[in-house]
């Protein structure tokens, strides 16, 4: 007898843990074939190494990781996450709307909230904006440096930059549109907050399409560069199967959306599936030019 073939999706961080193992019983339950299981690892760059090496099979990870994950690693993008409506993610800076900050440059020596060094929304795009505008220096490696002695007043790298704004600890935050808007509680709610136009000036929440700073590409699934037809096809097949399911059901599992009071666990919360990249598309290709500018200073490996 053949053993059973399983999806091996590789984890970092007891959250992603608990959400892949909760995903792998519940896609059981419903006869999704072949099963999922979860392998975690201490760092992103482990996941990949792992992929590369055939001990995992999939690494879900964001756009802003992925293409250094890719070019480093041998690992291609096997599945993207996809939005309803055409929707895009935006990457955005929220300011109290007390501030008085019209531009990037004038944040220069307050403080900054920023995500996890590496992801878009809340890091690269925001370092690339502040290179591009010749605020920081291209050449000023780490830009993690570079950004603290922008930033002199202090920064902070963490899940929730949002809340690093609200309780006073910065005085911008770089984040997702989607995050940003769930965070505060619904655009309703977002009076207290303007958001600070990548070409200077502030908007209110709802004007966020003329007030961002860049678009995010969508989040990505990698693979091994060599696969074989059957370990793809298993890949695509459980993957393709698990979102559809639940896109329509998300009372069975909520797949994408808020995962125990944490968002974009594994998957964004604002996807609503999952499609095959072919070989032809490259969901990163907008992506690579900030990529490629950036790579002067070879970002550190940054932890999740």
């Amino acid at each position: 007898l053949e053993p059973r073939r399983m999806v091996r999706m590789c984890v970092t961080g007891e959250v992603e843990e608990a959400k892949c193992e909760d995903l792998a019983s519940a896609a059981y339950s419903r006869d999704i074939r072949p099963g999922i299981s979860c392998v975690s690892k201490p760092s992103l760059a482990e996941c990949y190494s792992a992929a590369r090496d055939h001990q995992v099979d999939i690494v879900s990870v964001d756009a802003g990781l992925a293409v250094n994950a890719v070019s480093k690693f041998q690992l291609q993008p096997v599945l993207v996450e996809e939005y309803e409506d055409d929707h895009k993610t935006l990457a955005v800076a929220v300011v109290k709307k007390s501030s008085n900050f019209q531009s990037l440059a004038d944040l220069k020596g307050h403080k900054a909230c920023f995500s996890h060094v590496g992801k878009a929304a809340g890091w690269v795009i925001p370092v690339y904006n502040l290179v591009s505008k010749n605020l920081i220096e291209k050449n000023n490696c780490p830009y993690t440096k570079a950004v603290g002695e922008f930033f002199s007043g202090g920064v902070q790298n963490s899940a929730e930059p949002f809340k690093c704004l609200s309780s006073g600890e910065g005085d911008v935050a770089f984040l997702d549109y989607d995050s940003a808007v769930r965070q505060v509680g619904g655009e309703d709610k977002s009076g207290e907050y303007e958001l600070l136009c990548k070409d200077g000036g502030r908007k209110a929440f709802k004007d966020y399409a003329s007030c961002n700073q860049a678009v995010v590409p969508p989040r990505v699934l990698l693979s091994s560069k060599d696969l074989s037809p059957v370990e793809k096809d298993d890949i695509l097949f459980t993957m393709l199967s698990a979102a559809d399911l639940y896109h329509k059901h998300p009372e069975y599992f909520s797949l994408f959306g808020s995962y125990q009071g944490h968002d974009n666990v594994l998957f964004s919360n604002s996807a609503s599936g999952l499609e095959t990249v072919h070989a032809e598309t490259n969901p990163l290709k907008d992506f690579t030019p900030i990529h490629d500018e950036l790579k002067v200073c070879t970002p550190e490996e940054s932890k999740p």
